[in-house]
Protein backbone atom coordinates (compact mmCIF):
# COMPACT_ATOMS: atom_id res chain seq x y z
CA UNK A 1 0.00 0.00 0.00
CA UNK A 2 2.84 2.34 1.01
CA UNK A 3 4.68 1.46 -2.52
CA UNK A 4 1.52 2.26 -4.38
CA UNK A 5 1.15 5.69 -2.97
CA UNK A 6 4.56 6.21 -3.44
CA UNK A 7 4.56 5.52 -7.32
CA UNK A 8 1.61 7.54 -7.29
CA UNK A 9 3.42 10.44 -5.72
CA UNK A 10 6.49 10.19 -7.72
CA UNK A 11 4.33 10.04 -11.14
CA UNK A 12 2.52 13.09 -10.18
CA UNK A 13 5.61 14.85 -9.41
CA UNK A 14 7.12 13.43 -13.01
CA UNK A 15 3.36 14.26 -14.88
CA UNK A 16 4.02 18.15 -12.96
CA UNK A 17 7.73 18.93 -14.19
CA UNK A 18 6.50 17.60 -17.75
CA UNK A 19 4.20 19.94 -17.68
CA UNK A 20 6.34 22.80 -16.62
CA UNK A 21 8.77 21.47 -19.26
CA UNK A 22 6.31 21.20 -22.24
CA UNK A 23 4.61 25.32 -20.88
CA UNK A 24 8.14 26.85 -21.17
CA UNK A 25 8.98 24.79 -24.55
CA UNK A 26 5.94 26.50 -25.88
CA UNK A 27 6.51 30.17 -24.03
CA UNK A 28 9.88 29.51 -26.22
CA UNK A 29 8.64 28.65 -29.38
CA UNK A 30 6.04 31.66 -29.27
CA UNK A 31 8.61 34.29 -27.89
CA UNK A 32 10.88 33.29 -31.35
CA UNK A 33 7.56 33.82 -33.59
CA UNK A 34 8.54 36.62 -35.70
CA UNK A 35 4.59 37.79 -35.24
CA UNK A 36 4.77 37.66 -31.44
CA UNK A 37 8.58 39.46 -31.93
CA UNK A 38 6.59 42.50 -33.63
CA UNK A 39 4.21 42.32 -31.32
CA UNK A 40 6.64 42.81 -28.71
CA UNK A 41 7.79 45.56 -30.31
CA UNK A 42 4.84 47.56 -30.91
CA UNK A 43 4.15 46.72 -27.09
CA UNK A 44 8.09 48.49 -26.37
CA UNK A 45 6.60 51.26 -28.38
CA UNK A 46 3.56 51.58 -26.59
CA UNK A 47 5.58 51.90 -23.65
CA UNK A 48 7.73 54.61 -24.68
CA UNK A 49 5.24 56.93 -25.99
CA UNK A 50 3.11 56.61 -23.19
CA UNK A 51 6.25 57.87 -20.75
CA UNK A 52 6.68 60.11 -23.25
CA UNK A 53 3.59 61.96 -23.07
CA UNK A 54 3.28 61.73 -19.30
CA UNK A 55 6.26 64.61 -19.55
CA UNK A 56 2.85 66.82 -20.98
CA UNK A 57 -0.71 67.21 -19.76
CA UNK A 58 -1.96 63.97 -20.96
CA UNK A 59 -5.47 64.70 -23.19
CA UNK A 60 -8.19 62.95 -23.39
CA UNK A 61 -8.06 62.28 -27.17
CA UNK A 62 -4.82 61.34 -26.86
CA UNK A 63 -5.91 58.57 -24.00
CA UNK A 64 -8.50 57.27 -25.81
CA UNK A 65 -6.18 56.88 -29.29
CA UNK A 66 -4.08 55.00 -26.93
CA UNK A 67 -7.26 52.26 -26.12
CA UNK A 68 -8.00 52.09 -29.32
CA UNK A 69 -5.07 51.71 -30.94
CA UNK A 70 -4.15 48.81 -28.90
CA UNK A 71 -6.90 47.17 -27.61
CA UNK A 72 -6.52 44.36 -30.12
CA UNK A 73 -2.79 43.85 -29.17
CA UNK A 74 -3.68 43.70 -25.35
CA UNK A 75 -6.62 41.54 -26.08
CA UNK A 76 -4.57 38.99 -27.49
CA UNK A 77 -2.02 39.07 -24.80
CA UNK A 78 -4.61 38.95 -22.28
CA UNK A 79 -5.82 35.19 -24.19
CA UNK A 80 -5.18 31.67 -23.29
CA UNK A 81 -3.06 31.08 -26.08
CA UNK A 82 -0.10 33.80 -24.62
CA UNK A 83 -0.76 33.23 -21.13
CA UNK A 84 3.05 31.82 -21.10
CA UNK A 85 3.93 35.68 -22.30
CA UNK A 86 2.45 37.51 -19.01
CA UNK A 87 5.93 36.65 -16.97
CA UNK A 88 7.67 38.52 -19.77
CA UNK A 89 8.60 42.03 -18.21
CA UNK A 90 7.93 44.61 -21.31
CA UNK A 91 4.40 42.38 -21.66
CA UNK A 92 3.38 42.47 -17.82
CA UNK A 93 3.93 46.31 -17.79
CA UNK A 94 1.89 46.62 -21.18
CA UNK A 95 -0.67 44.99 -19.70
CA UNK A 96 -0.78 46.93 -16.15
CA UNK A 97 -0.98 50.69 -17.86
CA UNK A 98 -3.51 49.41 -20.83
CA UNK A 99 -5.54 48.14 -17.75
CA UNK A 100 -5.24 51.26 -15.56
CA UNK A 101 -4.50 54.12 -18.35
CA UNK A 102 -7.59 55.74 -16.62
CA UNK A 103 -7.04 56.16 -13.44
CA UNK A 104 -2.38 56.67 -14.17
CA UNK A 105 -3.90 59.98 -16.50
CA UNK A 106 -6.04 61.19 -13.95
CA UNK A 107 -2.57 60.69 -11.69
CA UNK A 108 -0.15 62.11 -14.38
CA UNK A 109 -1.95 64.87 -15.10
CA UNK A 110 -2.30 66.01 -11.29
CA UNK A 111 1.47 65.74 -10.74
CA UNK A 112 2.08 67.79 -14.03
CA UNK A 113 0.13 70.67 -13.01
CA UNK A 114 1.15 70.48 -9.54
CA UNK A 115 5.21 70.63 -10.51
CA UNK A 116 4.04 72.95 -13.18
CA UNK A 117 2.45 75.51 -10.63
CA UNK A 118 5.44 75.08 -8.24
CA UNK A 119 7.97 75.57 -11.59
CA UNK A 120 6.34 78.76 -13.23
CA UNK A 121 5.12 80.08 -9.35
CA UNK A 122 6.94 83.48 -9.79
CA UNK A 123 5.75 84.02 -13.57
CA UNK A 124 2.33 83.11 -11.90
CA UNK A 125 2.56 85.71 -9.29
CA UNK A 126 3.32 88.54 -11.67
CA UNK A 127 0.35 88.50 -15.06
CA UNK A 128 -0.43 92.13 -16.04
CA UNK A 129 0.65 92.86 -12.28
CA UNK A 130 -1.56 90.55 -10.29
CA UNK A 131 -1.09 87.28 -8.63
CA UNK A 132 -3.26 83.99 -9.84
CA UNK A 133 -5.07 82.18 -7.01
CA UNK A 134 -4.89 78.49 -7.33
CA UNK A 135 -7.45 77.68 -8.95
CA UNK A 136 -6.85 80.61 -12.18
CA UNK A 137 -3.42 78.81 -12.22
CA UNK A 138 -5.12 75.10 -12.54
CA UNK A 139 -7.16 76.65 -15.66
CA UNK A 140 -3.98 77.98 -17.21
CA UNK A 141 -2.01 74.95 -16.96
CA UNK A 142 -4.77 72.23 -17.89
CA UNK A 143 -4.30 71.67 -21.42
CA UNK A 144 -7.79 69.34 -21.93
CA UNK A 145 -9.12 69.38 -25.30
CA UNK A 146 -11.80 71.29 -23.98
CA UNK A 147 -11.75 72.97 -20.70
CA UNK A 148 -14.95 74.62 -19.43
CA UNK A 149 -14.22 77.41 -16.86
CA UNK A 150 -16.98 78.39 -14.78
CA UNK A 151 -16.54 82.48 -13.24
CA UNK A 152 -18.78 84.85 -11.89
CA UNK A 153 -18.45 88.51 -12.74
CA UNK A 154 -15.83 90.69 -11.03
CA UNK A 155 -13.60 86.76 -10.95
CA UNK A 156 -11.20 87.47 -13.12
CA UNK A 157 -12.11 85.73 -16.01
CA UNK A 158 -9.92 88.36 -18.71
CA UNK A 159 -7.03 88.10 -16.17
CA UNK A 160 -6.97 84.17 -16.64
CA UNK A 161 -7.72 84.47 -20.51
CA UNK A 162 -4.59 86.68 -20.27
CA UNK A 163 -2.38 84.63 -18.66
CA UNK A 164 -3.32 81.67 -20.34
CA UNK A 165 -2.45 83.54 -23.88
CA UNK A 166 1.20 84.25 -22.13
CA UNK A 167 1.24 81.06 -20.54
CA UNK A 168 0.92 79.74 -23.85
CA UNK A 169 3.59 81.80 -26.05
CA UNK A 170 6.08 81.93 -23.53
CA UNK A 171 6.14 78.42 -21.31
CA UNK A 172 4.64 76.25 -24.38
CA UNK A 173 5.97 77.71 -27.38
CA UNK A 174 2.67 78.36 -29.46
CA UNK A 175 2.37 81.20 -31.68
CA UNK A 176 0.12 84.04 -31.44
CA UNK A 177 -0.86 83.69 -34.68
CA UNK A 178 -2.58 80.30 -34.05
CA UNK A 179 -4.64 81.89 -30.92
CA UNK A 180 -8.11 83.22 -31.31
CA UNK A 181 -9.94 84.98 -28.92
CA UNK A 182 -13.65 84.79 -29.32
CA UNK A 183 -16.03 86.43 -27.13
CA UNK A 184 -20.10 87.37 -27.25
CA UNK A 185 -19.36 91.07 -27.60
CA UNK A 186 -17.23 93.74 -29.74
CA UNK A 187 -16.83 95.61 -26.34
CA UNK A 188 -15.62 92.49 -24.59
CA UNK A 189 -13.45 90.92 -27.79
CA UNK A 190 -11.66 94.65 -27.88
CA UNK A 191 -10.84 94.45 -24.21
CA UNK A 192 -9.44 91.11 -24.40
CA UNK A 193 -7.14 92.03 -27.55
CA UNK A 194 -5.98 95.38 -25.83
CA UNK A 195 -4.67 93.96 -22.76
CA UNK A 196 -3.22 91.25 -24.08
CA UNK A 197 -1.33 92.88 -27.06
CA UNK A 198 -0.72 96.17 -25.36
CA UNK A 199 0.04 95.07 -21.91
CA UNK A 200 1.69 91.73 -22.40
CA UNK A 201 2.83 92.36 -25.42
CA UNK A 202 1.46 89.67 -27.18
CA UNK A 203 -0.31 90.44 -30.97
CA UNK A 204 -2.99 87.63 -30.82
CA UNK A 205 -6.51 88.05 -32.84
CA UNK A 206 -9.78 88.74 -30.84
CA UNK A 207 -13.50 88.28 -32.78
CA UNK A 208 -16.63 87.68 -31.48
CA UNK A 209 -18.79 84.75 -32.28
CA UNK A 210 -20.59 86.48 -35.14
CA UNK A 211 -17.87 87.71 -36.69
CA UNK A 212 -16.27 84.51 -36.60
CA UNK A 213 -19.06 82.63 -38.44
CA UNK A 214 -19.85 85.12 -41.21
CA UNK A 215 -15.77 85.00 -41.87
CA UNK A 216 -16.46 80.77 -42.27
CA UNK A 217 -19.42 81.34 -44.29
CA UNK A 218 -17.76 83.92 -46.31
CA UNK A 219 -14.49 81.67 -47.11
CA UNK A 220 -16.74 78.68 -47.96
CA UNK A 221 -19.28 80.00 -49.85
CA UNK A 222 -16.37 82.78 -51.74
CA UNK A 223 -19.26 85.51 -50.88
CA UNK A 224 -19.35 88.10 -48.56
CA UNK A 225 -22.31 87.38 -45.85
CA UNK A 226 -24.01 90.64 -44.58
CA UNK A 227 -24.80 90.85 -40.93
CA UNK A 228 -28.70 90.74 -40.64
Amino acid sequence: MELFILVSVLLLLLITILLVIRGKIISNNLVKSPMVQEEIEKISDFIADIKMQKRHYFRNSQKEAFLKDYEVLYRKFRSSSYRSLSKISVVREFREIYEKLNDLVRQWNDEYVSAEMNENDAFFNNIDGKSLDQQQRKAVIVDEDNNLVLAGAGSGKTLTISAKVKYLVKKRGVSPKDILLISFTKKSAKEMQDRVATRLEIDVEAKTFHKLGLEIISASRGIRQSSP
